[in-house]
C-alpha cells in the first residue's frame, strides 16, 4: 500500500498509526503531488496495481455547472462566495485532472486494476465520476448495495450539497452509487468515519 498526500502533517499521522499497528514495512506514505507519484509508478513499478483510491479530496469552489463556458462566469461568481482558500473551480487548482486520471489508467496496464473515487460533496464526486468517464475511458461498476434514492429527510445534508441540489445538479444516485462503504472499516479515512457519526453522506463509486 502507498498513500500519498500534499500535507506532511497527514503523512505523519498516517506513519505514527501505521507503526502502532505493527504495519510498518507493510504500508508506505510519501508527501508529493498524486501526478508526480502516478508517474514515477507507471515508470518504474514492476507490479500490477490493483486499486487506486482518490478519497476526499479537497474541494472546488462550488460551480453553477462543470462547464468551462466563458458566458457563465458572471453566474459563477455570484454562486463561488465563500472559502477564498478552495481551488477556483474544477478546472483550476483541483488535484483531480484528465492527466492524473490518465496516469492512473496507465498503472493497471491494461489489468483488472479499479478506481475508487469518495466524496462528502455530491458535486464533486458526480464531477471526478464523469471526467473519469468522459475523459479518460473508465467505465463504471455495479454495486450491490446501490444508492436507490438519497433520504434527504434522514441524511445530514452539507449546505454545498443543499445549494447543488437547489441548482438541479446531477445526483450521485443510481446502480454505480454505494450506499455503503466500499472499504474493511479499518480501511476507512477519518472522514469517511466522521461523516458516517454525522450521518453525513459519503457519495461512493468504483470503476474499472
Amino acid at each position: 500500500y502507498l498513500g500519498v498526500d500534499l500535507s506532511q502533517l497527514a503523512i505523519n499521522y498516517a506513519l505514527s498509526i501505521s507503526h502502532r499497528w505493527g504495519l510498518k514495512g507493510r504500508v508506505h506514505f510519501v508527501t508529493g503531488a498524486a501526478e508526480y507519484i502516478l508517474e514515477k509508478v507507471v515508470e518504474s513499478y514492476p507490479s500490477e496495481v490493483k486499486l487506486i483510491m482518490i478519497q476526499f479530496p479537497t474541494p472546488f469552489t462550488l460551480q453553477l455547472d462543470h462547464s468551462n463556458d466563458e458566458h457563465c462566469e458572471e453566474k459563477k461568481r455570484v454562486v463561488n462566495r465563500g472559502n477564498s482558500q478552495l481551488p477556483s473551480s474544477a478546472y483550476s487548482g483541483f488535484m483531480v485532472t484528465k492527466r492524473l486520471l490518465d496516469l492512473a489508467r496507465l498503472t493497471f496496464n491494461g489489468g483488472s486494476g479499479k478506481l475508487l473515487l469518495q466524496s462528502n460533496c455530491e458535486d464533486v464526486a458526480v464531477l471526478m465520476k464523469n471526467l473519469a468517464i468522459r475523459e479518460s475511458g473508465f467505465q463504471t461498476i455495479d454495486v450491490q448495495h446501490s444508492v436507490k434514492m438519497i433520504d434527504e429527510e434522514k441524511a445530514r445534508l452539507t449546505e454545498r450539497t443543499k445549494k447543488w441540489i437547489e441548482m438541479g445538479g446531477e445526483r450521485a444516485e443510481g446502480v454505480c452509487w454505494s450506499s455503503k462503504s466500499l472499504l474493511p472499516s479499518k480501511g476507512s479515512t477519518e472522514t469517511e468515519t466522521a461523516c458516517h457519526l454525522n450521518r453525513t453522506p459519503v457519495h461512493r463509486c468504483i470503476l474499472k
